[in-house]
């Protein structure tokens, strides 16, 4: 619950800059920065250290939230006696939801928002925690359930913010710069 109250936070200084940009229109494409722009690398990092930083620590944060899931699947199965098959199964049910919601997910963020997405994926991804509290097999099954809804709504989270935040002026070399950082 800590980790995602953490993450929460995380998102909220990218709060009012994705509301500008998660808007049809707002950022405007230039042909030009196709091609990279007019900015290196490193002019990309020193001209747009504080986004890089700000949008790289909220994405390694919700990286590390996601991943979680996964360590979790095993230290939880082994805390209540589960075998590795029984493990394996309720991952596989977590993971075959998480692959369902993928087009659901560019959908929720066209409709509702980068930032409404991301945050109701840390909302149930706290839920699916949380519900790990009371010890029976039914819990673990909606653990799985809700963890893999909650992965699944933010697929494509990383990507399409890096996109929406890159400059039109150095596109292609933001991107470059922000994927190496995350």
């Amino acid at each position: 619950a800590m980790l995602c109250a953490i993450a929460i936070r995380a998102l909220m200084p990218l709060t009012s800059a994705m509301q500008d940009i998660s808007t049809p229109g707002a950022m405007p494409r230039r042909a030009d920065s196709l091609h990279g722009g007019s900015l290196s690398m490193a002019g990309v990092i020193r001209e747009h250290w504080r986004l890089l930083l700000s949008a790289s620590t909220f994405v390694g944060l919700a990286s590390y939230l996601r991943k979680s899931r996964e360590l979790i699947f095993s230290l939880e199965g082994h805390e209540r006696g589960l075998s590795q098959a029984e493990v394996g199964r309720y991952a596989s049910l977590s993971f075959l939801v998480d692959f369902a919601l993928f087009p659901v997910a560019g959908i929720l963020m066209d409709r509702l928002g980068r930032t409404r997405t991301g945050a109701l994926s840390f909302v149930l991804t706290m839920l699916s925690f949380l519900i790990l509290q009371r010890n029976s097999p039914e819990t673990f099954a909606m653990f799985a359930i809700l963890g893999g809804i909650a992965n699944g709504i933010q697929s494509g989270l990383t990507a399409t913010f890096g996109a929406d935040l890159a400059p039109a002026d150095c596109r292609s070399n933001f991107l470059a710069v922000f994927r190496t950082l995350v």
